[in-house]
């Protein structure tokens, strides 16, 4: 397996591909067992890029903001029922978002799924893997490693190329620790 140069996720750059997007997603925890429906609004300009993440699970549910200004890169702010909680990555989140105990959830719930724009444009090394049939459709993958912890699988419609396939994945699965965290 190839390992990725990448410190962390939240180290590769934002890079969005016009100056606004708005994705919608669906996290399933295996390992919890929790479901999460996200949405996320990014706006961007010459200077930053500014976000809102709304995240609805079976049992919470989050809105996270934040500013890829430099000052503020690192830092997101979330509301949580009537609770506003700042965090801040210092080589890890100083927090984790309430009622998560799952490292790796809260993570890519931080980050959002724009994560794929921040792979996407990254150094990383991507390995082919096996052909996969998800829901009825067959597709291809790629993987990557990154820190030797976090194992990155996208999966995508067999008529894209590995490079289209990557940017346009119809799954991405996350296995293993933060790599941040011991």
């Amino acid at each position: 397996m190839n390992i990725g140069s990448a410190i962390d996720l939240v180290d590769l750059p934002l890079i969005i591909p016009h100056t606004s997007v708005n994705i919608n997603a669906t996290l399933t925890d295996s390992n919890a067992g929790n479901k999460y429906f996200i949405q996320e609004s990014i706006s961007a300009s010459d200077a930053s890029i500014k976000g809102g993440i709304v995240i609805s699970g079976e049992k919470d549910s989050y809105n996270i903001y934040y500013n890829t200004d430099s000052d503020f890169n690192k830092e997101r702010l979330v509301i949580h029922g009537t609770n506003c909680l700042p965090f801040t990555y210092n080589n890890k989140w100083d927090q984790t978002l309430p009622g998560l105990k799952e490292p790796v959830t809260n993570l890519i719930l931080l980050m959002g799924p724009s994560i794929l724009y921040r792979l996407d444009h990254s150094s990383l090394v991507w390995k082919t893997v096996e052909d996969r049939n998800i829901r009825g459709t067959v597709m291809k993958g790629a993987t990557t490693e990154i820190n030797g912890r976090l194992n990155i699988t996208y999966y995508y419609k067999k008529d894209f190329d590995d490079d289209s396939g990557i940017k346009h994945p119809s799954r991405i699965e996350f296995s293993g620790y933060d790599p941040s965290s011991s």
